[in-house]
């Protein structure tokens, strides 16, 4: 059981619940929302493969393939391309000062997969974009404990940001925050929104950092 939920934490279901109404807000058909989900947990895949952390338990090496081609074959759109780019620059995180850049290609991710479908005269794209940006960079002050211990350079790092306690906290807020964000671009009721914040919350400690 524990090793089950270990494989859930690493698909990060917190996150892929705020896509989900990210996808929603974009107005994607189920063949592009499903892509995009695919896409992105194919990434997530090959994330904890490269960097093997070992608190996390090993995925089978060539699974992240199987989600990224099924994810192609659904999305069909030429940010795919894009999205792959930025996710294998992402991965280069724990090498020497690329995690500096790594929240950029996470926005870059985002901004190409949501304008793939929204196409890029609206406004939604490009906020999901710096949105994420940010939601990363919170991410990092949330991590500088273990990064400093895993040698990366990430921006709180190379500011020497001293960590503090409301850093263990600030990501989880921003996920929120986006979340309510996506839902205001859609016409679902606040109790869907309500339902998917609980379960963000609830899933959020399940990936083990």
């Amino acid at each position: 059981m524990k090793k089950v939920v270990n494989y859930l934490g690493q698909l990060r279901i917190y996150a892929l619940i705020d896509y989900i109404f990210l996808l929603i807000a974009a107005q994607a058909n189920i063949k592009q929302a499903i892509g995009a989900l695919l896409l992105h947990i194919g990434f997530l895949c090959y994330l904890e493969i490269k960097h093997n952390h070992e608190y996390r338990s090993k995925l089978p090496q060539g699974i992240w393939l199987l989600f990224i081609l099924s994810g192609a074959m659904l999305y069909k759109k030429p940010e795919l391309l894009v999205f792959i780019a930025a996710s294998y620059l992402y991965t280069l995180k724990k090498k020497n000062y690329w995690g500096i850049s790594s929240p950029l290609w996470r926005g870059v991710q985002i901004l190409a997969l949501v304008g793939g479908i929204t196409g890029y005269t609206t406004i939604l794209p490009w906020l999901a974009g710096v949105l994420t940006l940010v939601r990363n960079t919170l991410g990092d002050y949330r991590d500088i404990e273990k990064d400093k211990k895993e040698k990366m350079k990430t921006i709180p790092i190379i500011l020497k940001v001293k960590p503090l306690r409301f850093y263990k906290h600030i990501h989880r807020i921003g996920i929120t925050v986006t979340t309510i964000i996506w839902w205001s671009f859609t016409s679902l009721p606040i109790e869907i929104l309500m339902v998917g914040i609980i379960l963000e919350q609830t899933t959020y400690n399940l990936t083990t950092r």
